[in-house]
């Protein structure tokens, strides 16, 4: 908490003002969090400090909450044309990332619980910059990222925001962003080097090296392509709900399983409402997908080129042929 506090502190991330009379004021929370590695160990316990931010009110203390992120299939894109040429992958992760949004709006918030200033214990705190929670931290972080890679000459893409090129001689670099986590494809290592330290003068930045984990795909890089798979996400899955000692299924769902554990999940809630024979059906198909989940999670995907020859879904290849065009 100490760290997490000093932290936002060097930021200014807040001043303390006076209580305005006219203004929402809205609570925070301190929330911890164990971090782990791509192998499931413990990397280290993090405490994190929330605002409330539910409590906020539309036009008055935030409007714009959108915030682009990097479609799976632009990733399966980058990921091809980079094995195809033998390109870098790095991944990235700026720390406290939300905390460099810089806001338009005026949010007032009460002082973090266990560091309230002995002197002002009444005031209250002015945010000039973005706090986890707020319902607009999102956008405001992804507008600080976008601006400053448009400054270093990246142009975003316009069938995916969250994709950033930037093309220069015989050095091309793609940037592809998931909020805080950064996956760089490029043709050279050193052009690689130079953005991570043109991004260091304005964002705490923690290089991972080469891509190994991102969004619960573990990657690892083979002489014929890259090596995917997603053991350790589909274990935490079935571990969450329970299913650790059911049986393994022997045969294998067709090509929708995706498609049906989005349907799934609409129905999550339903048993809050009553339960009926049409649950008892939902919740028997919602365990065979977790029980395939587990069979599934120990098989891996080995590709020379990441789905380059594999979209077969008609609106996926013209999403494709628009961000090509477009780069």
């Amino acid at each position: 908490m100490d760290t997490e506090y000093q932290a936002l502190r060097r930021n200014k991330t807040w001043h303390l003002v006076h209580p305005p009379h006219d203004k929402n004021i809205i609570d925070c929370k301190w929330v911890y969090k164990v971090k782990q590695r791509a192998d499931g160990s413990i990397d280290r316990y993090k405490a994190r400090l929330v605002a409330k931010g539910y409590k906020q009110r539309y036009g008055i203390d935030y409007e714009d909450t959108f915030s682009p992120v990097v479609k799976a299939a632009t990733i399966h894109l980058i990921l091809s044309i980079a094995v195809s040429k033998g390109w870098t992958l790095r991944q990235l992760d700026f720390q406290n990332a939300f905390l460099h949004g810089v806001l338009e709006e005026e949010v007032y918030m009460r002082q973090p619980p266990g560091y309230v200033d002995k002197d002002r214990p009444n005031w209250v705190c002015k945010l000039d910059k973005a706090l986890y929670g707020l319902k607009q931290a999102p956008h405001a972080w992804y507008a600080r990222l976008c601006g400053k890679l448009e400054t270093l000459g990246f142009v975003p893409s316009k069938a995916d925001t969250s994709l950033f090129y930037y093309q220069k001689g015989r050095h091309t670099i793609f940037v592809l962003v998931y909020v805080d986590d950064i996956i760089v494809a490029s043709s050279s290592k050193d052009a690689t080097d130079a953005l991570l330290r043109d991004l260091e003068w304005d964002f705490a930045l923690k290089d991972l090296g080469d891509l190994h984990y991102f969004l619960g795909i573990e990657v690892k890089r083979s002489r014929d392509g890259l090596l995917l798979s997603q053991q350790r996400y589909a274990t935490d899955v079935v571990k969450r709900a329970v299913c650790m000692q059911y049986a393994v299924l022997k045969h294998t769902i067709c090509s929708v399983e995706a498609y049906s554990m989005q349907c799934m999940s609409r129905f999550g809630t339903r048993a809050r409402r009553g339960w009926d024979e049409e649950d008892d059906l939902m919740m028997m198909t919602s365990s065979s997908l977790l029980v395939f989940l587990r069979a599934r999670g120990e098989t891996s995907a080995r590709k020379s080129f990441v789905d380059r020859c594999r979209v077969t879904a008609k609106c996926h290849g013209t999403f494709l042929k628009v961000t090509i065009a477009s780069i």
